[in-house]
């Protein structure tokens, strides 16, 4: 058995729009291989699909009806999902809560390749998904790794918001040094710049893509089309 991967797993959900949940399979191919993945799949209004996803074989005819050319590299999967999560109190002493999932190392399969589906493993904590007041889905912009998530798990030094036009970008600093001291000034000095410029979400997340090296989390909410 190939194993591609057994980190994290949660329920990913938006306020307005389709649910997203990622979920654990174990794929089996015609050749006998088998391997761990992951996708995200879509749910669009019924919350008692998820059930539906769970049973015998749901998958496997979900995926034979995808409409692909010729059926090549028709199913995609990751070999990792990462998990992170951060709580903390405001100024306010409100519980805050930032949950976000990174998708790592895509790959493809042809539908004629697999001969079987099964799912291992679906987080659907759907109280955490009306729990709006407190919990933040957000995604990882900064480049991370699959070794990054042991120093994501400890607890972190700063944290830092940077306001743009529809978007609230959060640094997230785990391991302080003269180089995050630098980054923090430059992106202070970057927000006051692009104050009054139209483009300015996308040129601080452009910015923020470019982090790299430093045990920093970049958190970006749903705002950007």
């Amino acid at each position: 058995m190939i194993l591609l991967c057994l980190l994290f797993s949660n329920a990913i959900a938006f306020a307005d729009g389709p649910i997203y949940i990622p979920i654990q399979l174990l794929i089996e191919t015609k050749s006998g291989e088998k391997m761990v993945a992951w996708i995200d799949y879509m749910i669009q209004n019924d919350m008692n699909e998820i059930d539906s996803v769970k049973q015998e074989g749901y998958l496997k005819k979900y995926l034979d009806g995808q409409n692909c050319i010729d059926s090549f590299n028709c199913f995609e999967y990751y070999r990792y999902m990462v998990h992170y999560s951060l709580e903390f109190f405001d100024d306010k002493k409100q519980r805050i809560k930032y949950e976000s999932f990174t998708k790592l190392e895509l790959g493809n399969l042809s539908n004629r390749e697999i001969r079987n589906v099964s799912v291992l493993q679906v987080d659907d904590e759907r109280k955490k998904w009306n729990d709006t007041n407190t919990v933040y889905f957000m995604s990882i912009e900064n480049q991370i790794d699959v070794c990054d998530t042991l120093w994501m798990k400890k607890e972190p030094i700063q944290r830092f918001t940077f306001n743009g036009d529809a978007c609230s970008f959060k640094l997230i600093v785990h391991e302080r040094n003269s180089k995050t001291d630098a980054l923090v000034k430059e992106l202070k000095k970057l927000e006051m710049q692009l104050l009054n410029d139209p483009a300015r979400d996308e040129k601080m997340l452009i910015r923020l893509q470019k982090i790299k090296g430093l045990k920093v989390i970049v958190l970006v909410p749903p705002c950007l089309c």
